[in-house]
């Protein structure tokens, strides 16, 4: 069975930070928001200065006002997603599925 295009991994806080780094550089992040160390907008501060502009970071949250995808788009988050989640809008994200627009 080939090995699946993604590869999940998950961790909290400085760990979800670490993470993505110890793994080797990852082409996408996909966090929440609403953490329960650190929020997701500082998550994406910190991943960005550690991974750089060329990873995808994807906020998928409930938080969902224009203040929010504002408060996203200035963390450093490249796409913005609301739960519920469409499946094939993140798939298109990634690069799985066919071109379409995410969420506006």
């Amino acid at each position: 069975m080939p090995e699946p295009p993604h590869q999940p991994a998950g961790g909290g806080g400085d760990k979800g930070v670490a993470l993505p780094a110890q793994q080797g550089r990852p082409s996408a992040v996909v966090s929440d928001i609403g953490l329960a160390r650190m929020n997701g907008w500082e998550l994406a501060g910190r991943l960005r200065a550690a991974l750089g502009a060329q990873v995808l970071l994807v906020a998928l949250t409930g938080h969902c006002r224009g203040e929010d995808r504002r408060r996203s788009a200035e963390a450093g988050f490249g796409a913005h997603l609301s739960k519920p989640l469409e499946p094939a809008a993140l798939l298109r994200l990634l690069g799985s599925g066919p071109a379409a627009d995410a969420d506006p």
